[in-house]
C-alpha cells in the first residue's frame, strides 16, 4: 500500500494497493499532491505508470480545479516524455458525468449530461488519447451514491487505447462496501486487463521463475503418472524439424505438462518435510480451528438477541395494549434463538472434540517427521563435510539458521556514483561483464548460429539410453534454474519418456554436429568475492547458470575428453582431477618449506594468482578454430591478443595437425560437438533483452569450464617445466614410488626413480618452488624462473595480477651470506621485495611470511598460527548462526547434535589441519578453545553456566575425543589416501630424511600408527614393526581402505597433552626451587619474568628503564641503532649483554623524559604490541638489523 498523506487539515489523500501476485517491481513512487499519487512499476518486464487522483468536486472553486487539472497535465505530459514505451493508468475519482458528448475515448454506456468536471475530464482525455475504459463496458455503471439515494459514474479507469483491446472485462463490484458511514458512498470499480511482456526475446529472459512448481506434487506418484502421459501424448517431431526448433518444443511441451500437474497448490504444505500421513490431519486443525471460532461467535450473538428479546418480553408483559398475536410472536422468536444457540453448543463441541484429537495427533506426528528431516539433512551435511562441498555445507548452515541472503540492488557506475534505478543497475553489470570478458553486447541470438560445413561421419561418439539415464541421474539437486526454467528434480520425474525424447535430440545434434544456441549461454548472475564492497563490480565474479537440460550432454562430452584430459595434465595439477583435492597441494607446499628447513637449503615459493583465469583463457589452443569462422586464421587468432608469431604457429598446427583434442585422440565427433558448444557463446544479465557473446574464456559453471582451463593451462607449465630443466634450476629427488612414506635411510638404496619438484598446483592456484645450497644460487633461480615464466605464460595469453596479496613470494637465505642476500633484497620500508624483469607490469614483488594457498596458510618458518587463527573464524561463522537454533534447542536430539557439530563446525575447524607438521602451543590451544565451546554446548553446560566441570571431565562424559585424537584420526586416514594416489612429487619430499631425522610429518604419522598398534593388539597384534617391516602396513592401508578407515575410528582418547603441560605448571612449588616473592602481596613465582608480569597486572609498577628511551629506536648509553623503542628497552631491562647500559641509567646518568612524553610513547608500544599479537608474535618482529655507532 502506497499513500499520499492528507493535507495539514487532514483532507483528501489517495492511496494505491498493489498486489504482491503481480510481482510489480516499484521503481519510485512520487505524491505530487494530497490529491494526486505516481507510482513508477515494472510488470512482466513492461513499465506501467500508476496515476491515482482526486479531482475537486463541481461545487469546489474554479481557481482550485485549475490548480488540480493543470498538475495533472504536466504528469502525463513529462511521463509521455520520458518514457512514450510505457503504460499510463489512472484510477481515480474525478467527481465528472460525460457521455452527453461524443468522443472517441469515451463509450456509449451509461451517457449522463456532461458538467464542468466532465467537460475538463473529456479534454484530458483528447489530449492524450486516453481512454475511460469502464464506458465501454455495460457492466460498469454508477460508482457513487448520494445522500438522496440518486447515483451516478464519477469513478473511472483510464489507460491507452491498447489496453482497451486487451481487457476481458470491467465491471462495479457490489460486494465490497467502502462505506465510512450509515449511508452508501462509492463503490470499487474492477478490470480485468492482460499486460503483454514486451521483451523480444521472451524464451531466454527469465530474473524471477514464473514457473512455480509444488515438490510434495513431483513425488506423488498419481501426479508423476499423469505428467509423463501427457508428455507422450505431445506430437512427435518431424523428420525435417531443425535442433533449435525440436529443442524449443520440447521445452514447451515439458513446462506445459509440470504446469498443469505440479503446479504449486495449498493442497500441500509448506515446509516440504511434513509426510503426506501428517499433512492428511494437520491440514483440519486450522479450518476447524475457525470454526470453532466461528461457531462461538455466531453462538454469542444468539444469546444477545435471546437476552434483548427476553428483556423486552418483560417489558411489553406490563403494556396492556400489546395483543396476543404479537406476544405469541415474540416468544417463537426468543425459543428460536434459544434453540440456535443449544445447537450452536452441540456443533461447537463436536467441531472442538475433532480439533482437539487432530491437534494431539499430528503434534506427535509433527516431531516424528522433524528428527527424520533432522537426520537426513545430518546426513547430507555428512556427505559434503566428507567430500570437501563448502558450498553444500554452507546452505545447510543458512537452512538451520533459518536466514535467507539478503540482495544488493545497488552498484557503483563507472563515474562512482550509485545507480539510481533497477534498469540501470542491469545495465552496469552488463557492461562490466563485457568488458571483463572482451566480449559484444547484440541484441538477439537469432544471427549467431553456426553449422558444420563437413560433418564426420566416421565416430564412435553414440550415446545409448542408459547412458543418457546415468547422465540425468547424476545431476545436482537444489540447483539454480536456467533460461528454460526447468529444474534437474522435473527432468528425473520425467523418466524414460523424457529420455526417449532427449535421446532423439542427441541424434539429431550428433548428426548436425550443431549444439543448440540454449545451451551455449545462460543467466549470468553477480556473485561477491566477500572482500571490498559488495557495490564494487570488481569485487565480484560472474557464474553461469545454464540449462539443466544441456547439462547431460556437456556430462557426455566430458566423459569423451576424460583419456585425453589426464593424458595431458601434469600430476601435480591436483584440482578438477580424479582422486585429487587442495590437501594434497597444501601438503606439498608445506613439505617442501620443511624439506628446505631440514635440510638447510634455501627456498623460492613464488604464489601466482592469474588475472581472470576462466575469463581469458583462449580456448582455441585448446579446440581449434570457431564453428563457421569465415576469416583468415591468423587474422582472428590476432584479434584475440596473439603476437603475431604465436598466431601464425597455432593457425599452422591447426590447419596441419588439427586442434589439440585431435591430437590427443579425441574422438572427432566429441571434439566437432565441443567446438559447437563454444562457438559464440552468450550470457543474459537479469531479464535484459541484449545478450553478451563472448570470443574467449571457459565458462565458469559449465562441466567443461575447468577441463578447457585445466588443459590450456597444462600447456604453459609444461612448456615452462621444459624450460626450467634446460637451465638446470629444478630439486630433483630420489625415491621409491612403491615404498612406504616412513622411509629411512636403509630403504634408499634401491631409490633408482628421480622425480623433479616444480610446482603445486589447484586448478588456477599455483605455487612455483624453488631451492638451492647457498643464497647466490638461489638469487641466480629466481632469475631463471622469472624470465621462463614470463615468457611461456605470454605465449599463452595469460596475464598475472603482481598486486599485493594476490601473487607474493616466500623467501628464507640459509648458510654462508644468508643475511647479505637478504638485506640486499630490502628496502628502505624495512619490507624485502624481489625485483621482477622490465617487461613485468610492476616493477617490484611482495615476500611476505605467510599466504594462504588452498584454503590454508603456510608460514616460511613452519609456523601454524596464522592457519589456525583462520580455521576458527571459519568454523565460528558457521557455528554462531546455529547455536540457538540447533545446539541450544530442545527439538534437536543430541545424536543430531553430534552429527550437525562434526559436519558442519568441526569440519570447517579441523580442515587440512592434520598437514601441520607440529600440533603444540598457540595454535592448538585455539582450536581446543573452539572445540570445548561446542561440546559444552552440546552437553548443556557451557563454560559461564555455572559449573566446575573441566573439558577433560566434559568429553569423557559426552565420549567426545580430544583435538589430538582426532587429528590422529584424520592423519592415518588421509595417509591411506595418499598411497592410493601417489602423488609423485609429495611421496618424494616426505621420504626424504636428514642422517637419521625423518620429515616432520611422517614422524607424526608413525607416531600415530603406532599408537594405533598399541590400543588395538586383538586387530593390529599380528602386523610386524611399521619402521623395519612397512610392507604388511601399506598392504593394509592401500588395499583396504574401507577396513582401515573403520580400524582408525576405533582409536579414542580424551587427554591433551597441551591440557596435562598446563596441569603440571600448576603444581605448588616445591621449597627446593628458587622463589620470588612480591613485595606488595607476597605472592611467590619461580622466575623473574613470571613476578614482573604480577606486578604490572596486578599493581600496576612497571619497569623504570622505558622512562629514559624516547622513540628514536637509539640506546641512550652506547648509541646502537635498534630501530624501535621496544628494541632499545628490551635488552636494558634484561640486563643481558647490556650491564654498563643498565648500570649507567639506574645511576641516574641519563635524564629522565616528561611524564606526558612517556605516557604517549607508552601508548604507541601498546598498539604495536596489540598488532604483533593478532599476528600471533610475542613482540614486536624487527625489520631492520641493529646496526653500532661507530
Amino acid at each position: 500500500m502506497i499513500i499520499a498523506g492528507a493535507d495539514p487539515d487532514g483532507s483528501y489523500g489517495v492511496q494505491l494497493w498493489l498486489s504482491k501476485k503481480l510481482k510489480a517491481k516499484v521503481q519510485g513512487e512520487i505524491p505530487h499532491s494530497p490529491r494526486l499519487l505516481q507510482v513508477s512499476t515494472v510488470i512482466q518486464n513492461t513499465t506501467v505508470h500508476f496515476l491515482v487522483p482526486h479531482a475537486p468536486h463541481e461545487a469546489a472553486e474554479a481557481g482550485v480545479k485549475n490548480i488540480f487539472w493543470d498538475l495533472l497535465h504536466r504528469v502525463v505530459l513529462d511521463l509521455r516524455r520520458s518514457s512514450p514505451e510505457a503504460h499510463v493508468i489512472l484510477l481515480g475519482d474525478f467527481n465528472a458525468q460525460i457521455g452527453s458528448i461524443h468522443c472517441e475515448y469515451i463509450g456509449g454506456n451509461l451517457c449522463e449530461e456532461e458538467n464542468d468536471n466532465g467537460s475538463r475530464f473529456r479534454l484530458f482525455l483528447q489530449s492524450f488519447a486516453l481512454t475511460a475504459l469502464n464506458t465501454f463496458f455495460a457492466e460498469a455503471g454508477n460508482t457513487w451514491t448520494g445522500s438522496r439515494g440518486h447515483c451516478h459514474r464519477l469513478d473511472y479507469i483510464v489507460t491507452d487505447p491498447s489496453l482497451l483491446e486487451t481487457c476481458n472485462r470491467c465491471w462495479v463490484e457490489k460486494g465490497i462496501d467502502l462505506a465510512t458511514g450509515l449511508r452508501k458512498d462509492h463503490s470499487v470499480v474492477a478490470a480485468s486487463i492482460n499486460i503483454a511482456q514486451t521483451s523480444p526475446c521472451q524464451c531466454f529472459v527469465s530474473e524471477q521463475p514464473r514457473l512455480k512448481l509444488s515438490r510434495q506434487a513431483m513425488r506423488d506418484p498419481d501426479c508423476i503418472y499423469g505428467f509423463q502421459q501427457q508428455l507422450m501424448a505431445t506430437q512427435p517431431p518431424s523428420a525435417n524439424e531443425q535442433v533449435d526448433a525440436y529443442h524449443s518444443r520440447l521445452v514447451h511441451d515439458l513446462q506445459a505438462a509440470a504446469q498443469t500437474y505440479f503446479g504449486y497448490i495449498d493442497a500441500y504444505p509448506s515446509k516440504e518435510w511434513i509426510s503426506s500421513a501428517t499433512w492428511s490431519i494437520l491440514r483440519w486443525v486450522s479450518p476447524f480451528c475457525r470454526a470453532v471460532h466461528a461457531l462461538r461467535k455466531s453462538r454469542r450473538l444468539y444469546l444477545q438477541k435471546f437476552a434483548f428479546l427476553a428483556w423486552i418480553g418483560s417489558k411489553t408483559q406490563c403494556t396492556s395494549s400489546v395483543s396476543n398475536t404479537t406476544c405469541y410472536e415474540h416468544v417463537s422468536c426468543v425459543v428460536g434463538f434459544e434453540c440456535c444457540a443449544k445447537h450452536h453448543w452441540r456443533t461447537e463441541a463436536w467441531y472442538m472434540f475433532v480439533f482437539e484429537w487432530a491437534q494431539r495427533t499430528s503434534k506427535h506426528m509433527v516431531r516424528h517427521d522433524r528428527n527424520c528431516y533432522h537426520e537426513q539433512l545430518a546426513h547430507e551435511a555428512q556427505t559434503a563435510a566428507d567430500s570437501n562441498d563448502s558450498r553444500r555445507t554452507y546452505a545447510i548452515v543458512k537452512r538451520l539458521a533459518g536466514r535467507t541472503p539478503k540482495s544488493l540492488k545497488g552498484v557503483f557506475l563507472k563515474d562512482g556514483t550509485v545507480a539510481k534505478s533497477d534498469h540501470e543497475r542491469k545495465l552496469r553489470w552488463q557492461e562490466h561483464f563485457a568488458d571483463l570478458f572482451d566480449a559484444n553486447v547484440v541484441d538477439s541470438v537469432d544471427n549467431l548460429k553456426t553449422s558444420s560445413i563437413c560433418p564426420v561421419s566416421d565416430h564412435d561418439f553414440r550415446p545409448t539410453l542408459m547412458d543418457i539415464h546415468k547422465a540425468i541421474r547424476k545431476l545436482p539437486s537444489d540447483k539454480g534454474l536456467g533460461p528454460d526454467l526447468l529444474s534437474a528434480e522435473l527432468l528425473k520425474t520425467a523418466g524414460s519418456v523424457f529420455e526417449h525424447r532427449y535421446h532423439d535430440l542427441l541424434l539429431r545434434i550428433i548428426d548436425d554436429e550443431y549444439a543448440p544456441m540454449q545451451w551455449r549461454g545462460g543467466r549470468l548472475v553477480d556473485l561477491w568475492k566477500s572482500k571490498g564492497s559488495p557495490l564494487d563490480c570488481a569485487m565480484s565474479r560472474g557464474l553461469l547458470i545454464s540449462d539443466h537440460m544441456s547439462k547431460p550432454f556437456s556430462a557426455l562430452l566430458k566423459d569423451g575428453l576424460e583419456d585425453a584430459y589426464s593424458k595431458l595434465l601434469p600430476q601435480e595439477q591436483f584440482g578438477c582431477t580424479a582422486g585429487g583435492g587442495t590437501d594434497f597441494a597444501n601438503h606439498l607446499t608445506r613439505s617442501f618449506i620443511d624439506y628446505c628447513k631440514l635440510q638447510n637449503l634455501s627456498m623460492f615459493v613464488l604464489f601466482l594468482d592469474l588475472e581472470k583465469a576462466f575469463d581469458y583463457t583462449i580456448r582455441e589452443f585448446l579446440i581449434g578454430l570457431p564453428q563457421g569462422c569465415l576469416l583468415e586464421p591468423e587474422s582472428y587468432l590476432q584479434s584475440l591478443g596473439l603476437d603475431d608469431d604465436v598466431a601464425k604457429e597455432l593457425a599452422r598446427e591447426v590447419r596441419h595437425f588439427g586442434s589439440l583434442l585431435e591430437q590427443l585422440g579425441v574422438d572427432p565427433k566429441v571434439a566437432a560437438l565441443v567446438n559447437s558448444l563454444h562457438s559464440n557463446s552468450w550470457f543474459r544479465y537479469s531479464d535484459l533483452p541484449t545478450v553478451i557473446v563472448a570470443r574467449k574464456g571457459g565458462r565458469q559453471g559449465c562441466k567443461l569450464g575447468a577441463i578447457i582451463f585445466n588443459m590450456v593451462y597444462a600447456r604453459a607449465l609444461l612448456m615452462l617445466r621444459d624450460q626450467l630443466r634446460e637451465r638446470g634450476v629444478l630439486l630433483v629427488l630420489r625415491f621409491k614410488p612403491c615404498g612406504p612414506i616412513w622411509q629411512d635411510d636403509s630403504s634408499t638404496q634401491d631409490a633408482h626413480v628421480e622425480q623433479e619438484i616444480v610446482e603445486a598446483t589447484y586448478v588456477d592456484d599455483e605455487a612455483l618452488l624453488l631451492s638451492a645450497s647457498s643464497p647466490s644460487l638461489l638469487d641466480k633461480a629466481i632469475d631463471v624462473l622469472f624470465d621462463c615464466l614470463l615468457q611461456c605464460f605470454t605465449r599463452f595469453s595469460l596475464k598475472i595480477n603482481w598486486a599485493p596479496g594476490k601473487s607474493e613470494a616466500m623467501l628464507a637465505y640459509r648458510c654462508k651470506h644468508a643475511v647479505k642476500h637478504r638485506e640486499a633484497r630490502r628496502r628502505d620500508d624495512g619490507k624485502l621485495w624481489v625485483k621482477l624483469p622490465d617487461h613485468a607490469n610492476t616493477p617490484y614483488l611482495t615476500v611476505t611470511r605467510s599466504f594462504k594457498h588452498v584454503g590454508g596458510f603456510v608460514s616460511t618458518d613452519g609456523s601454524h598460527n596464522a592457519d589456525a587463527s583462520h580455521r576458527v573464524k571459519r568454523a565460528m561463522a558457521a557455528y554462531a548462526p546455529i547455536a540457538s537454533s540447533v545446539f541450544g534447542s530442545p527439538h534437536f536430539a543430541v545424536t543430531h547434535q553430534r552429527k550437525f557439530a562434526n559436519s558442519l563446525v568441526f569440519s570447517r575447524l579441523f580442515y587440512n589441519v592434520h598437514l601441520w607438521s607440529n600440533l603444540t602451543g598457540r595454535p592448538l590451544q585455539m582450536l581446543e578453545g573452539v572445540y570445548a565451546r561446542v561440546v559444552r554446548a552440546i552437553g548443556g553446560c557451557r563454560r559461564f553456566s555455572g559449573g566446575g566441570d573441566t573439558d577433560y571431565q566434559v568429553r569423557v562424559a559426552l565420549e567426545f575425543p580430544s583435538v589430538e585424537c582426532l587429528l590422529s584420526r584424520r592423519r592415518l586416514v588421509y595417509a591411506s589416501r595418499l598411497l592410493r594416489r601417489q602423488p609423485a612429487s609429495l611421496i618424494a619430499l616426505l621420504q626424504q630424511t636428514s642422517g637419521h631425522q625423518r620429515m616432520p610429518w611422517t614422524r607424526l604419522l608413525l607416531d600415530n600408527m603406532y599408537l594405533l598398534w598399541r590400543l588395538n593388539p586383538e586387530r593390529l597384534g599380528t602386523l610386524p614393526d611399521p619402521t623395519s617391516e612397512p610392507n604388511p602396513w601399506i598392504v593394509v592401508m592401500r588395499d583396504y581402505p574401507t577396513g582401515w578407515k573403520q580400524l582408525v575410528s576405533t582409536m579414542c582418547f580424551y587427554d591433551s597433552s597441551r591440557q596435562s603441560a598446563a596441569a603440571l605448571t600448576s603444581l605448588p612449588l616445591q621449597p627446593s626451587l628458587p622463589m620470588h616473592s612480591c613485595e606488595v602481596c607476597g605472592v611467590c613465582f619461580r622466575t623473574v619474568r613470571a613476578l614482573n608480569s604480577h606486578r604490572r597486572r596486578k599493581h600496576n609498577i612497571r619497569d623504570q628503564i622505558r622512562c629514559f628511551v624516547d622513540e628514536s629506536g637509539i640506546c641512550p648509553v652506547c648509541e646502537t641503532m635498534l630501530h624501535t623503542r621496544l628494541r632499545v628497552i628490551r635488552p636494558i631491562k634484561r640486563a643481558k649483554g647490556s650491564n654498563m647500559c643498565h648500570a649507567t641509567i639506574v645511576q641516574g646518568q641519563i635524564p629522565r623524559l616528561a611524564c606526558d612524553r612517556i605516557e604517549h610513547l607508552d601508548a604507541i608500544d601498546t598498539k604495536s604490541r596489540r598488532e604483533a599479537h593478532q599476528m600471533f608474535f610475542s613482540h614486536p618482529r624487527a625489520n631492520l638489523p641493529a646496526r653500532r655507532h661507530r
